[in-house]
């Protein structure tokens, strides 16, 4: 035994500088380059070329005893300027096909820097034909507006026929009822510096009117909006996490860091209502979605 030990060490067998043990080392070493190649270069890649022609319908049911009939809501939410199909007919026909009561739009439309934000405004104007349009501005827009000196906006937005509600309330037609609209704009800071809690506290919530509460950003919802009697709310802005990992969900938002709360689909408030965020449409730069689709929301309010 104890020769045959010395002869496999003299043959290299324990040598780990040995050509064999190098060689092995090198095989390894490619093959985790490989590996990472394949995670970081590679599946990104072939992710974001595929949801930039991609997404998924996703539809969440509710229930009220406020509606005389059933009400469908689509809820199209961070596009970034895309538009799907040549002028947004991909989108545009799935959505006519949808017979929605209303479209309500979460913000980030366009990107801060888009340069021709023409098509999302055909877009808009061509969604208006299908059902009555209303919306609120996210991050983007903002930033476009007090940090690019866009104060035409608001004004080309308004000229497609989309309603904007910018801190403020309507009560509008939705198939035989009448529903209220709530619209938030800003951030969680931007609530109590700003005078939106002064606004907010001065609307007429409840009421018997079915209500629904839209802000960009689904953070509000934890502090700052649930003090209001609200039966459903809506939000988007963190595309779902960018990344979603199997039984967790998303990874990372920029208000909540790591495994956010919020970050993609239906979530019970503590003051009883829904919340519903959006995975978004589109993408503002890098890193890409993986293993989550760009979305279009579907709501069915059911009468009880």
């Amino acid at each position: 035994m104890r020769q045959e030990k010395t002869k496999n060490a003299a043959d290299g067998g324990g040598d780990i500088n040995s050509p064999k043990h190098r060689k092995a080392a090198k095989a390894r070493l490619l093959i985790a380059a490989a590996v990472c190649l394949c995670l970081f270069i590679i599946v990104p890649v072939i992710s974001k070329i595929y949801t930039a022609s991609h997404y998924v319908t996703t539809f969440y049911r509710e229930e009220s005893s406020l509606l005389s009939e059933d009400l469908r809501i689509v809820f199209i939410a961070d596009t970034h300027g895309r538009v799907y199909g040549g002028g947004g007919d991909e989108l545009l026909s799935d959505i006519s096909f949808l017979e929605p009561d209303l479209i309500i739009l979460g913000g980030d439309m366009i990107s801060r820097d888009d340069k021709d934000i023409s098509p999302v405004l055909g877009l808009c104007s061509r969604l208006t034909e299908i059902a009555p349009v209303y919306g609120v501005l996210g991050n983007h827009e903002s930033e476009r507006i007090y940090h690019l000196g866009d104060d035409k906006l608001t004004d080309k937005i308004a000229d497609t026929g989309v309603i904007l509600l910018r801190n403020e309330d309507m009560i509008v037609s939705a198939g035989n009822d009448t529903v209220r609209l709530v619209g938030v704009e800003g951030t969680e800071a931007g609530v109590d510096l700003y005078g939106v809690r002064q606004r907010l506290d001065e609307m007429n919530f409840g009421g018997g009117v079915y209500t629904v509460m839209i802000a960009h950003i689904p953070v509000l919802f934890r502090e700052k909006l649930m003090p209001y009697d609200f039966d459903l709310g809506l939000a988007g802005h963190v595309h779902g996490g960018i990344v979603r990992l199997p039984f967790i969900g998303g990874l990372y938002s920029y208000e909540e860091g790591l495994f956010p709360r919020f970050s993609r689909g239906k979530y019970t408030l503590d003051n009883g209502a829904d919340l519903i965020v959006s995975g978004g449409m589109g993408d503002s730069g890098w890193p890409p979605r993986i293993n989550n689709m760009p979305e279009l929301v579907v709501i069915d309010i059911v009468r009880i």
